[in-house]
């Protein structure tokens, strides 16, 4: 099973990568993203998995409103979320 990252400690790989995809992230993890995160998530990015770092509070809050997001760990520094 393989597994994959958008970013990680240096995201500037990914900004190299895909300039698009990677301003898409940042609007989504800065809560600045206008359409329906789900859809980006699971279509654009193939996600099944999304963590999320207790720096980016706005979209982690993002992920709680919205019921497809499934939370199944969370702590002071982190959370995962499953999408359904």
């Amino acid at each position: 099973r393989n597994q994959y990252y958008l970013a990680g400690l240096d995201p500037s790989f990914f900004y190299d990568f895909d300039k698009d995809r990677y301003k898409e992230w940042f609007d989504v993890i800065n809560g600045r993203y206008s359409g329906d995160i789900y859809e980006l998530i699971s279509g654009r990015f193939g996600a099944k998995t999304v963590f999320v770092s207790s720096r980016h509070p706005k979209f982690r809050a993002k992920l709680k409103e919205d019921n497809r997001f499934l939370s199944v760990y969370e702590d002071s520094q982190a959370s995962v979320f499953k999408l359904k």
